[in-house]
């Protein structure tokens, strides 16, 4: 559920990677009373700072190109455009060719991705900062590693985010900057190698509400309660009564209104877990014991995935798509677990869990009495027995048999033993007439005694 507009701190990240110098990423928001508004972002990065960091950068590439000649040819192609502030040559680079327009609050929150660091009314305004959790932070092509401390103060030392937004009231509490020209329009400036905590601002309204946070999803069932209108309607014009409570999966947009102001209430309810799927699509389900590699992918409804524990352990794994969408994905190596029972738990950003669980077995049965390729002259005992998984099938020349057989007859034999979990032993081995040794007799020796007096 992230857009073009996700977040205000997402416009840091990107700096940290793309913009240099003394930068400065404008962001407007205006809201009307009745729920409409604007928004607007730009950035302007100081000409001959940012050629300075190109320069620097093609050089550490090794690429041989004169970066004015890009500069310019990319001014021509309206990539930038000009702008002298203070005497000094900006280059302006627009979000969008034009102002977005958003016709309410309801659309603002689906323009933006319905993203729950913003909260939005026709009279408040607050950024929590990023949903992104520390995997898809770690994934985001724009986050440089590589980017030294040396060289955050040498290209982002004077670079800054302006936020400004303006409503139809004066605001009355913010942590921004009040226009002294215009009690109803609040900004904040804040320079880019900076964490920002928390932005806000309010106005004063008659109408109050509690249960529901605005802009939230939540995992729970909430209650929405409110004080100073005189009615409450959805977006498909049903009429809400105080109190009710939403407890089903789905978008809530609750318009509040009274004589002179209304207020948008915009919510959902998320109690789904997220869904597995293997390539080709469908759910993943475990049924005895797994030997197969997979990759096993992880769907959300739209709140994003937090974690993926294998007994345990993390082995969530994301990658960043060209449409800035985030692929998660868990794989799933058997081969690399102990023999035994194993959890799999995939959580989602708000709680709901899809829990899995199977089994695996790689040690094959264990055989005693008989050795393969041996040679008995004697009767033998075959016994057999598998600790993880249990054996399923034994067969001695192609014939059933059970544990502690006594094999006495001359032959040959393979005994095969399979375990439940697909695992065999197979032993062969031969059973001969025994060997028996003549007695010497008083007889045998008198004959043999002569036969020697003879040869003499």
């Amino acid at each position: 559920m992230r857009g073009k507009y996700s977040i205000v701190v997402c416009f840091l990240a990107i700096c940290l990677f793309c913009f240099t110098g003394c930068a400065t990423i404008g962001m407007d928001i205006a809201v009307k009373e009745n729920g409409s508004g604007t928004m607007q972002s730009t950035v302007r990065l100081n000409k001959a700072e940012y050629i300075e960091y190109l320069r620097s950068t093609h050089t550490d590439l090794g690429m041989e190109s004169d970066v004015d000649d890009i500069i310019n040819d990319e001014l021509e192609q309206g990539i930038y455009t000009e702008e002298i502030i203070d005497n000094v040559p900006y280059l302006v680079i627009e979000s969008s060719d034009e102002t977005t327009e958003f016709d309410s609050i309801s659309a603002f929150y689906t323009q933006i991705g319905f993203n729950s660091s913003y909260e939005l009314t026709e009279t408040s305004f607050l950024v929590k900062g990023s949903t992104l959790t520390q995997q898809e932070l770690k994934n985001k092509e724009y986050l440089d590693s590589e980017l030294s401390e040396e060289d955050i103060k040498k290209y982002l030392g004077s670079s800054y985010l302006e936020l400004s937004v303006t409503f139809d009231y004066p605001v009355k509490e913010t942590n921004g900057t009040i226009d002294s020209d215009n009690p109803k329009k609040v900004f904040w400036k804040y320079p880019l190698n900076s964490d920002v905590d928390k932005i806000y601002a309010y106005c004063d309204s008659s109408i109050s509400v509690s249960g529901v946070t605005q802009g939230t999803v939540n995992r729970e069932p909430v209650t929405l309660h409110f004080e100073g209108a005189d009615q409450a309607v959805s977006i498909d014009g049903q009429t809400i009564a105080n109190n009710t409570t939403f407890s089903v999966d789905g978008t809530y947009c609750i318009l509040l209104k009274n004589e002179k102001e209304q207020k948008t209430v915009y919510f959902a309810i998320d109690r789904t877990a997220p869904e597995l799927q293997d390539d080709s699509g469908n759910e993943v389900e475990f049924h005895g014991y797994q030997k197969k590699e997979q990759i096993i992918y992880l769907l959300d409804d739209g709140g994003g995935i937090l974690s993926a524990t294998l007994d345990g352990k993390s082995v969530l794994e994301c990658d960043l798509l060209d449409n800035e969408e985030f692929l998660y994905y868990v794989k799933l190596v058997p081969s690399g677990l102990t023999d035994g029972n194993h959890t799999l738990i995939v959580s989602d950003l708000y709680g709901n869990e899809k829990t899995l669980t199977f089994k695996t077995d790689k040690t094959a049965p264990t055989v005693k009495g008989v050795k393969h390729k041996k040679v008995y002259r004697k009767a033998v005992t075959v016994k057999f027995s598998d600790k993880v998984s249990g054996i399923k099938k034994a067969t001695l020349n192609g014939k059933s048999v059970k544990s502690g057989r006594k094999v006495d007859k001359i032959g040959k034999y393979t005994l095969l033993v399979k375990d439940k979990a697909g695992n065999q032993t197979k032993v062969k081995f031969t059973i001969k007439e025994k060997k028996v040794k003549k007695k010497k007799t008083k007889e045998t020796t008198k004959k043999n005694i002569e036969k020697k007096n003879t040869k003499k």
